[in-house]
């Protein structure tokens, strides 16, 4: 399924000439190596959990390619990645469900983003603009109020596509589900797109 969205992604990306990559929630880094073996030129991860660099230079050594890892994460008092620069294609995968402010973490991607974002997160159906906290606080972090909403945060399909467009971006395009992925049950209830400028 992975390798489905990124060829999803490259599909949007392949005209440019060795585009850069940065993930703002990294994790071991497998978005970004597949991209790098795709024929991007640079990539970038940042993730909250520092231990990530350590399997990311093992994966370095193994793989021969060079991922640089960056200690890091998006900041909701801050409204930023500390220290993140902008990149032809910017991924931000199963992270906008866990911040406070989603909306300001999407302009903060938009602002990274030349080319291409990929997004992977939830959306609400209502048909208003609205943002829905859903969950305990802090459930994955101890952050400080208001900044404690970290559950599962979403935004409104109608807000969702105003932001969207003042954002910058001109065209959404949705993955749709193929047969050979995660049970169609479950991939109905995500939103798997890419964003164009």
């Amino acid at each position: 399924m992975y390798d489905g969205w990124i060829d999803h992604v490259w599909e949007h990306a392949r005209h440019l000439n060795r585009p850069s990559v940065t993930d703002v929630a990294c994790s071991d880094g497998y978005f970004l190596y597949r991209l790098l073996e795709k024929g991007a030129g640079s990539a970038v991860g940042y993730d909250r959990d520092e231990k990530r660099g350590a399997a990311i230079d093992l994966l370095n050594r193994i793989t021969g390619m060079t991922v640089q890892f960056r200690p890091g994460y998006y900041n909701s008092q801050h409204h930023t990645v500390a220290n993140a620069v902008p990149a032809d294609i910017v991924i931000a995968s199963a992270i906008m469900v866990h911040v406070s402010d989603p909306l300001h973490f999407f302009a903060c991607l938009a602002s990274l983003t030349r080319h291409v974002l990929f997004l992977f997160t939830h959306l609400d159906d209502a048909p208003d603009l609205r943002i829905t906290f859903r969950g305990k606080l802090r459930k994955y972090y101890d952050d400080p109020f208001p900044n404690c909403f970290n559950a599962d945060t979403r935004v409104s399909r109608p807000l969702f596509e105003v932001a969207a467009r003042e954002l910058g971006f001109k065209q959404i395009v949705s993955i749709m589900h193929r047969p050979e992925w995660m049970p169609l049950e479950w991939y109905r209830r995500q939103n798997v797109m890419v964003l164009l400028k």
